[in-house]
């Protein structure tokens, strides 16, 4: 189960707090195996560090009660991965990587041309990594997310769900031909060149309380490669997170992109149907090694269902 809200328990005699995010996982009720449950726990403990208490009761003296209407089941991502012709392929290897390699979990890579006659029942959450998706079926797509599955997009990823009116986003434009209407002509290609963001870091308020933001703080550096900014979204609850006024942490951004960034869209997420969209309009998993914001990623994926 994840805990929505922060609760206090005692703890051999020991008042703690417990942040949003918590994950509590009670022993008599999955599949009357306490022994496996306890070989587990002893294993995330001594391998992966993780902080485990032991509780005998679901009361709290305050916050939510620890099996209550606060909590949300948790439900295993089943992860297909869109690959194929079109899709950049260090964006897919990326989160390839992170869920194979380092997380050590399932993910099947399904071709884009492949799409409109596969099983998508057997997917729960489906990654759009970047790239270009013209050979995706879209309606076939939505149907799955408003059927009850996860999208989730990343940079040209996001976008392309934007385009199919899986979010409703606002495109912020720029014109950029009125920019370099006076310019000869062998300058007019270094000057589109200067209007690339070819990588660079931002800095982004987020809202806390949302699952794809626990366990982090209200300011978030984020890797950017993407030139487009979108309006943030009017739908409450939506706006994961947003740029800063000033958000430019490290790196070259023109002066015109600059104007578009403060208060631009970086996170959404939100219901579709009986499913979920998440987009990333920054790239969380870059090159595999920006490790800072795996964790809203793979917050995305493991609490999606609790959107």
């Amino acid at each position: 189960r994840l805990m929505m809200k922060p609760f206090s328990t005692s703890v051999d005699g020991q008042p703690i707090t417990f942040r949003r995010g918590s994950i509590v996982v009670p022993v008599m009720k999955n599949g009357g195996n306490p022994e496996r449950i306890h070989e587990a726990v002893r294993s995330i403990v001594t391998e992966d560090g993780v902080t485990v208490y032991a509780l005998h009761s679901g009361l709290t003296p305050s916050g939510p009660e620890l099996g209550g209407l606060t909590s949300v089941v948790l439900e295993r991502p089943r992860v297909a991965l869109i690959t194929g012709p079109g899709v950049n392929s260090s964006n897919a290897g990326e989160v390839w990587h992170l869920l194979s390699e380092r997380m050590r979990m399932p993910v099947s890579l399904l071709d884009a041309e492949n799409v409109s006659g596969a099983d998508l029942r057997r997917y729960n959450t489906i990654v759009l990594a970047g790239g270009s998706y013209g050979r995706l079926p879209s309606g076939i797509l939505a149907d799955w997310v408003r059927g009850g599955g996860h999208l989730i997009g990343i940079e040209s990823g996001a976008e392309w769900a934007v385009r199919q009116g899986l979010a409703n986003l606002t495109r912020k434009e720029m014109n950029l031909d009125s920019i370099f209407a006076r310019l000869p002509y062998d300058q007019v290609g270094n000057a589109r060149d200067a209007q690339d963001i070819a990588g660079a870091i931002f800095r982004v308020r987020a809202d806390t309380t949302h699952p794809v933001v626990y366990g982090y703080d209200a300011e978030i550096p984020v890797f950017r490669t993407s030139n487009t900014f979108y309006e943030p979204a009017k739908q409450p609850g939506t706006n994961v997170a947003v740029y800063t006024d000033e958000p430019l942490l490290s790196g070259y951004v023109s002066k015109e992109r600059m104007m578009q960034a403060p208060g631009s869209a970086s996170i959404y997420a939100a219901r579709e149907g009986r499913g979920a969209v998440t987009l990333f309009f920054d790239n969380p998993n870059f090159r595999a090694f920006w490790y800072g914001t795996n964790g809203l990623f793979l917050n995305a994926l493991f609490f999606g269902g609790a959107y």
